[in-house]
């Protein structure tokens, strides 16, 4: 129940559209995915897996590459 108001608050394609409209992503086909880096730094810093930007960082290029 929680992940779907989640996803509902928060659908992927306004998190890419909101990257887009700031500058985050500037072209199309890049390699930072902002959806992805949105759920994680959420869930990762919620969850308290990550006490610092370094070991978040690490640990997104461990799963989406770098």
């Amino acid at each position: 129940m929680i992940e779907e108001r989640l996803v509902e608050t928060f659908p992927n394609s306004r998190l890419r559209e909101l990257a887009r409209a700031t500058g985050l992503i500037q072209r199309e086909g890049g390699k930072l995915k902002a959806d992805a880096l949105f759920w994680s730094l959420a869930i990762g810093f919620l969850s308290d897996n990550y006490r610092t930007l370094e070991e978040f960082r690490q640990a997104y290029i461990e799963t989406f590459g770098g």
